[in-house]
């Protein structure tokens, strides 16, 4: 019995490192060693819940075991460990949370149409490495100026294609810098609650996007405390002449703040923000330090 555990066992491994994907190799390169605690520690419950036999598994100092069924303990390290990260067997991605989150998108005067669009498309590739549904990721959005509005809840897009859409169809509002209104109606329009999609056991994190300073950066950062109190993670992103400090201020920890110094450079801290998203819901699910 225990050799056929074996077998189906080594079956599904090959399966899996046959779905391995590239993005998931960006995202372990890019992480912190913490991080990749993490990530193992993912790939290690994932191969357990994906193979026959498996009762439970365990993970310490770089060693993934699982315990099938007939008493054996079988050491797979060397099954999670592929080109040297050990995260690029599982399958689609590196992360696969249950998380709600709620885009924060300025829509200032400052930005113009050209990079606005720069910007939309940033949120749409941050989606497209995440699996989106009802049982793992749910987006919603709010965007801001001299005024805030909600584009959509949690619950509004469930898939992929219907998220991307509405990303792509957000409109440009062309005034001032009123941060903390936005962060105020994510709070007040309770978009983190059950009616607007939010669910039990997810990970809370709101993703701010910003190319400058806020009108008031004291009703900013007292907006951003309220989330926060409610256990909800607040990643800041500045663009070109953001305010560091605010930022700072947003987030919910100084490993949340990212800085492009264009639009154009977006893309190139695209990885290192969906990594700390990543990490940042997967750390809440195993209880990890960061």
């Amino acid at each position: 019995m225990e050799s056929m555990y074996l077998v189906l066992f080594f079956v599904a491994v090959v399966f899996q490192q046959a779905k391995v994907t590239t993005a998931a190799c960006v995202f372990y390169k890019n992480a912190t060693t913490t991080e990749q605690k993490v990530y193992n520690h993912k790939a290690c419950s994932e191969l357990c819940a994906s193979n026959p036999g498996c009762l439970y598994y365990t993970y310490s100092s770089g060693r993934c075991s699982l315990k099938v069924s007939s008493g054996g303990i079988v050491d797979t390290s060397s099954e999670i460990s592929t080109s040297g990260y050990p995260y690029c067997n599982v399958d689609k991605s590196a992360c696969q949370p249950v998380a709600d989150i709620i885009y924060i998108i300025d829509s200032s005067g400052s930005i113009g149409k050209t990079n606005y669009r720069k910007q939309i498309n940033f949120t749409i590739e941050l989606a497209s490495h995440l699996i989106v549904g009802p049982k793992d990721v749910l987006f919603g959005a709010v965007i801001f100026s001299r005024d805030a509005q909600k584009l959509f809840d949690l619950k509004d897009n469930p898939t992929i294609e219907s998220l991307t859409e509405a990303l792509r169809n957000m409109p440009y509002l062309n005034s001032t810098t009123r941060t903390d209104k936005a962060l105020n109606l994510v709070n007040t329009a309770g978009m983190f609650r059950h009616k607007a999609g939010a669910r039990k056991n997810s990970t809370k994190l709101a993703i701010v996007i910003t190319d400058g300073e806020s009108d008031n950066p004291t009703l900013t950062a007292a907006a951003a405390e309220k989330l926060k109190a409610k256990d909800i993670d607040i990643i800041a992103v500045g663009i070109d002449n953001a305010e560091e400090s605010e930022l700072l201020a947003i987030a919910s920890d100084p490993k949340n703040v990212f800085l492009a110094n264009s639009f154009d450079a977006l893309k190139q801290i695209a990885d290192q923000v969906i990594s700390r998203a990543c990490y940042t819901a997967m750390a809440d699910q195993f209880k990890c330090d960061n």
